[in-house]
């Protein structure tokens, strides 16, 4: 049999992952910056079984934190969209 070589991702990024998640890099990765404007902002992830990491990069990545408790949440949804194209009107919302 022939051996395959794996070309890695050369990025920073790339790399960081590799190095501190090897073989299994999280579903979810959220950088830990958040703008002044949307301090009150809340992350709601309601899906079971999914990866995370908060890259904590404000703080030079150091203390990344895995855990997701702290954005697991139910959110209210989206408020629906619609858009009037011509005479005709297409909405999100359920009928």
């Amino acid at each position: 049999t022939k051996s395959q070589k794996y070309q890695w991702d050369a990025s920073d990024i790339g790399k960081l992952l590799l190095w501190k998640f090897p073989f299994s890099t999280p579903d979810i990765l959220f950088d830990g910056f958040i703008k002044d404007s949307v301090k009150g902002l809340n992350m709601c992830i309601e899906q079971p079984g999914i990866s995370f990491v908060n890259l904590n990069a404000p703080e030079n990545l150091e203390n990344m934190k895995t855990d997701i408790v702290p954005y697991q949440c139910k959110s209210d949804g989206l408020t629906p969209a619609t858009v009037t194209l011509g005479n005709k009107m297409i909405s999100t919302q359920n009928q």
